[in-house]
């Protein structure tokens, strides 16, 4: 608290010389003259004293012979006349701290967690149809609405949650990793499933609806599996009429894909040349601006960004960026496949069908598949036999038969009346 009132007060380091500066102090004490931090240097002293007693010691100096000069000055009188002749610095110092001030009240950063089948496009792309871009202003940001429209919006997301810190908004979402589940509806109409390739079936189990094939069946594309009509017969086992409902079934078929994949001998491939040239730029708001010595004369070229966010402290983000465009040269060389080569490439090409089915859930029966060296290209054929899924569901087009016995009724009603 000492130290504070000092500061404000302000304060001067002194050195003090001459024929009795010991006597010199002792007079300050009597006089209620403040001395402090009093350095012993044998041919001078040095101290701090208040401002006010600077200007009331010059009868002690006086009358002691000695002499003293000011070696620095402290505190706030000092601070604001430093001020005083400094304007322009002032006058920056306030314009950056409102520009600081009136920049965190908007948005310039978004950042989005727990999205995996949603891409950043696509909840940008509905941030805008909401009013929620890069620069809009955080008052307008309303949370609850966005949190409600987007569970709205998008089925799979079950909880969804934004926030504000600083200039950023946090979105975080949580997807329903299983849309299949029962759903609660009113059914209006009967649904076969179909399916979706030729194959043979080889495993089922039906859940709604009546089956129309058998394992061991070979079916098309397209032919009914399931029907979503369920026949209810009379007493001399004619139909009385169709209960409808939503066919349901796992359904397996052995099936075949075909393979064709080709690779050619000759192609062309960038060589780089080793030259690279770094262009820096700045960019605030949408503008952009480069800083480079001379052209980039490269005729062709690659070209690799690095970009950064000015930011204030973690979650105070500016609408300014700064990096760099790093190009780099290379011509196209026009070389020739061995037969190695284009083997492994064509192997590669396979393990990533083979991948792509795996991960849907197909199960690899067989691969039988050849690779041919051509003159100009390499081929590989065959086909794959897999045990997988199959079911699609299409409007059942069973016509409806409506009672006879309940028309009967209503004519006998009619006539009662």
């Amino acid at each position: 608290m000492v130290n504070i009132i000092k500061y404000m007060k302000g304060y001067v380091k002194i050195k003090v010389w001459g024929y009795s500066p010991e006597r010199f102090m002792n007079l300050c004490s009597n006089h209620n003259i403040l001395l402090w931090d009093i350095e012993n240097h044998t041919e001078y002293y040095v101290m701090k004293i208040s401002i006010s007693g600077f200007f009331s010691m010059k009868p002690m100096l006086k009358k002691t012979k000695t002499k003293a000069v000011i070696l620095e000055r402290y505190g706030l009188p000092f601070f604001m006349h430093k001020i005083k002749t400094r304007k322009i610095f002032v006058f920056g110092l306030l314009g950056s701290l409102l520009f600081l001030i009136l920049m965190s009240q908007f948005v310039w950063a978004i950042e989005f967690q727990g999205n995996y089948q949603l891409t950043e496009e696509v909840l940008l792309t509905f941030l805008e149809e909401n009013d929620v871009t890069y620069s809009t202003w955080k008052k307008n940001v309303d949370i609850e609405y966005l949190e409600k429209q987007l569970r709205e919006t998008y089925p799979i997301i079950t909880w969804a949650s934004c926030k504000l810190e600083g200039t950023r908004l946090y979105v975080h979402i949580k997807e329903n990793t299983y849309l299949g589940g029962e759903t609660e509806h009113e059914i209006s109409e009967g649904m076969d499933l179909v399916a979706t390739k030729t194959g043979v079936v080889v495993d089922m189990i039906t859940r709604s609806g009546v089956p129309q094939v058998k394992i061991g069946d070979e079916v098309k594309s397209g032919d009914i599996l399931v029907s979503g009509s369920i026949p209810i017969y009379n007493d001399d086992t004619t139909i009385r009429y169709y209960e409808i409902c939503e066919a349901d079934a796992d359904i397996y078929l052995q099936c075949s894909y075909p393979v064709n994949e080709k690779v050619n001998v000759f192609y062309s491939t960038k060589v780089y040349t080793g030259n690279t040239k770094n262009v820096y730029f700045f960019q605030g708001f949408d503008k952009e601006y480069k800083f480079s010595l001379g052209k980039v004369n490269y005729l062709k070229a690659d070209c690799v960004v690095e970009k950064n966010q000015l930011k204030i402290f973690d979650n105070l983000y500016l609408p300014f960026f700064i990096g760099k465009y790093t190009y780099r040269e290379y011509v196209m060389e026009e070389r020739k496949r061995t037969a190695k080569e284009g083997k492994e490439i064509l192997e590669s090409k396979l393990s990533k069908i083979l991948l792509t089915l795996e991960e849907k859930g197909v199960q690899i029966l067989k691969k039988d598949v050849t690779i041919k060296n051509g003159m100009d290209s390499f081929i590989m054929m065959g086909n794959l036999f897999v045990i997988e899924q199959t079911g699609n569901t299409i409007p059942t087009v069973t016509e409806q038969i409506v009672p006879q016995i309940n028309n009967n009724l209503e004519t006998e009603q009619t006539n009662g009346e």
